[in-house]
């Protein structure tokens, strides 16, 4: 799988229940899922705005997005 960023990375935050699964976001309105250990992309989240931050949860089981302009909101993922 190709995942590629074609924009700027803003910012990576690691998963707490498994410190090897890695998330970036991006100014190409991605969020990308990574595993570290082999370098490969898990997946790939589209969203309408580019990413300011990401964030999981202590208990890892959702993740946070902070969206720059249009939506210019914050996002919740299971």
């Amino acid at each position: 799988m190709v995942c590629l960023s074609r924009d700027y990375v803003k910012c990576v935050a690691f998963k707490p229940d498994n410190p090897n699964i890695v998330v970036s976001g991006s100014d190409d309105k991605t969020i990308k899922t990574w595993d570290i250990t082999s370098g490969s992309c898990l997946s790939t989240l589209k969203v309408d705005s580019q990413i300011l931050s990401v964030a999981y949860s202590p208990d890892g089981t959702k993740l946070t997005a902070g969206l720059g302009y249009p939506s210019c909101s914050v996002v919740v993922f299971d």
